[in-house]
């Protein structure tokens, strides 16, 4: 519900309020160590709501850190939520980003033991 009023919120206000005033919170909530994996998955679903409004290059510099340091998580079901993120938003991010940054995680999640997250990894690399 509240990943909802977010995208509502950021397509009402735009890219520059999502960039001064959702994305660094969303980020610093994501970093915050001893936190469960939860919290993690909610940051990136909350991502997912803004990157709608975004232009590439606010993409390229706010949102995929996260969503690569999203794909060496600890806990799979962080690393498909991140992979099924990737896929969903594929268009939005920008060519050399995904190729550079994101590409080799998602190459390296391809080969986990976890099912799913090779799964989703392998769907979010098919065009």
């Amino acid at each position: 519900m509240g990943v909802e009023k977010l995208e509502k919120l950021a397509a009402e206000f735009g890219a520059d309020w999502a960039t001064t005033n959702a994305i660094p919170k969303i980020v610093d909530s994501f970093n915050v160590d001893q936190q469960g994996f939860n919290y993690r998955m909610c940051a990136l679903e909350s991502l997912s709501a803004v990157m709608p409004v975004l232009p590439k290059e606010m993409i390229t510099e706010m949102v995929v850190p996260t969503l690569v340091k999203a794909c060496g998580d600890r806990i799979p079901n962080v690393q498909f939520c991140c992979a099924r993120i990737i896929k969903k938003h594929k268009a939005s991010i920008d060519t050399s980003a995904f190729t550079t940054q994101i590409v080799p995680q998602l190459k390296t999640m391809t080969t986990d033991s976890d099912k799913d997250v090779a799964y989703y990894a392998t769907l979010a690399l098919q065009d």
